[in-house]
């Protein structure tokens, strides 16, 4: 009886323990994840500014792909009508590059 209940306490303990460390694995996760979709918008606001163009609004892809991660920035170039980019950003380098500015969509609200 004795073997049982240690046998069951042990199990006991190992299923805390692994139950606790899988919600600090998900809690960095997220931190990571937020992290990172700061440090894209920083670095696609920096590159379109780098550009020439005015950024108003950045809008961050969560996740992004694989090895980037994305953006639509909305702003304007030189005094003309608002314009979209978009952004790439390489999660090895961590260098973004923008594209050229696009016309938005009248239906399109940032």
């Amino acid at each position: 009886m004795d073997k049982a209940l240690t046998r069951f306490s042990l199990l006991t303990l190992v299923a805390a323990i692994t139950a606790g460390a899988a919600c600090t694995t998900m809690a960095s996760s997220e931190q990571a994840w937020q992290t990172f979709r700061a440090d894209v918008q920083d670095a696609c606001r920096a590159a379109a500014e780098g550009a020439g163009f005015q950024v108003e609004t950045v809008t961050v892809d969560p996740f992004g792909s694989q090895h980037y991660g994305l953006a639509r920035l909305i702003g304007h170039e030189n005094g003309q009508d608002r314009q979209q980019l978009l952004c790439a950003y390489d999660k090895q380098s961590r260098q973004a590059e923008v594209g050229t500015p696009m016309a938005l969509d009248p239906d399109v609200r940032p």
